[in-house]
């Protein structure tokens, strides 16, 4: 859990309404991340505007809505 939290910029109730930012680990999949806090890899390609999913990068930042 603790590498967890340093992955997230921002936890629920941090000042974002919508959601967090978290930043992309070494063998992160859009798929696994998505898995992981509830959602679609489309989902999360569309809110992000991924053009194409399969190539995110260690260090990418990307939005986490809450449900």
């Amino acid at each position: 859990l603790a590498s967890l939290h340093a992955r997230i910029h921002a936890a629920p109730g941090d000042g974002l309404p919508w959601g967090f930012l978290y930043t992309v680990r070494r063998g992160d999949t859009l798929y696994s991340i998505a898995r992981r806090f509830g959602w679609s890899a489309s989902y999360l390609a569309s809110v992000n505007q991924l053009w194409n999913p399969d190539q995110i990068y260690a260090g990418q930042v990307l939005q986490i809505p809450y449900h």
